[in-house]
């Protein structure tokens, strides 16, 4: 069973993504989603309706979500070893779970899983100095955790950096502690621009459809064009046959 917590935002073209994605995510049995996002105006410090998981707090950007993600992390702590793996994802990222548990299967993780390397500065991200450049990450866009690895980190938050994004700050973790992270970048589509047009997008994924684990959508042009990009993605995935993903594992 995999825990997927998917860091979001609902306003604009976020609600729209949420709408497709959890209809999508919804198909697959073994996998628990949850969207979670900080809410100013309640009073508790968790409020978990439907698939939302509502964070007290005042909505953040750069290296402040890592406290959010810890917070959500929290949040399921007690029911952690219910989990085989939690995923940590965003809005606008589609995960194939069909080719993210065959390499699971083929390869189980122990810790985590997904490397990005630090290759320049990044203010946005807390990124301020060189001390960084060089450092092996578990890439943002799905950071793939063993259960051990999460209850690890909140039995010792106290060396978590939060000056920086939570997959830099888990990447840094991970590091200091010595603890091994696989990659699976291979398997990541960056999705160009098709102009939210359906054949354009189909041949942009092309033959690797059967492989690819992750499609990262995020358009500088517009945000509107990923909704439309990822909901065209999202059809070519349901059309593949369900037989032919349970051959690939």
């Amino acid at each position: 069973m995999l825990l997927h917590l998917v860091l979001y935002s609902p306003h604009d073209e976020y609600q729209q993504m949420y709408e497709l994605t959890r209809a999508y995510y919804g198909q697959f049995t073994n996998v628990k989603t949850i969207y979670y996002h900080y809410s100013p105006d309640q009073t508790e410090e968790y409020v978990l309706i439907d698939d939302i998981l509502r964070i007290k707090g005042t909505e953040v950007f750069g290296p402040a979500i890592t406290v959010k993600t810890i917070k959500a992390f929290e949040y399921f702590e007690a029911d952690l070893f219910s989990y085989d793996y939690i995923i940590r994802s965003n809005i606008s990222t589609i995960v194939n779970f069909h080719i993210l548990q065959r390499e699971l299967y083929k390869t189980p993780l122990d810790y985590g899983g997904s490397i990005n390397v630090i290759k320049w500065r990044d203010p946005l991200a807390g990124i301020v100095t060189d001390e960084l450049i060089g450092l092996e990450t578990i890439s943002g866009i799905c950071i793939i955790l063993s259960t051990l690895f999460v209850k690890n980190m909140l039995d010792h938050k106290q060396f978590i950096r939060f000056d920086i994004m939570d997959d830099v700050a888990i990447g840094k973790y991970a590091k200091d502690f010595g603890i091994p992270i696989t990659s699976f970048t291979d398997m990541v589509q960056w999705m160009p621009n098709c102009h939210g047009n359906y054949d354009e997008v189909k041949q942009a994924i092309g033959d690797t459809l059967y492989q690819t684990m992750l499609y990262r959508n995020r358009n500088d042009e517009s945000r509107e064009i990923d909704v439309h990009q990822m909901s065209h993605i999202i059809t070519l995935l349901q059309q593949v046959d369900e037989s032919v993903w349970n051959s690939s594992i």
